[in-house]
């Protein structure tokens, strides 16, 4: 496999370095333009998900929402839960005197 000429990348012949370069660039726009760092992530991900990897959007839409477990979406808000119980907690010290 040799060098890719720019007619190929234009082609859809994508070369590794290419897909690499296109998910960094918008991942360090987007941080330099100060969005939050969930951000460049998501945008990232997703468009390596969407562009590049030839799989069809309703499937992968589909993939992500059979993947959601009950147990992880009630964790979160317990842990929240324990973290104000333990916030609002009275000092040892003031419990005896």
């Amino acid at each position: 496999m040799g060098c890719l000429s720019f007619s190929d990348v234009i082609a859809g012949e994508l070369d590794i370095y290419v897909v690499t370069f296109a998910l960094v660039s918008a991942m360090v726009i987007l941080l330099f333009l100060s969005f939050p760092m969930v951000v460049p992530l998501a945008v990232g991900a997703l468009i390596g998900l969407v562009h590049f990897s030839g799989i069809d959007t309703g499937v992968i839409i589909q993939q992500m929402v059979t993947g959601i477990s009950p147990n992880a979406l009630i964790a979160v808000p317990m842990f929240i839960l324990a973290a104000d119980i333990m916030t609002r907690a009275i000092p040892p010290i003031t419990c005896w005197g």
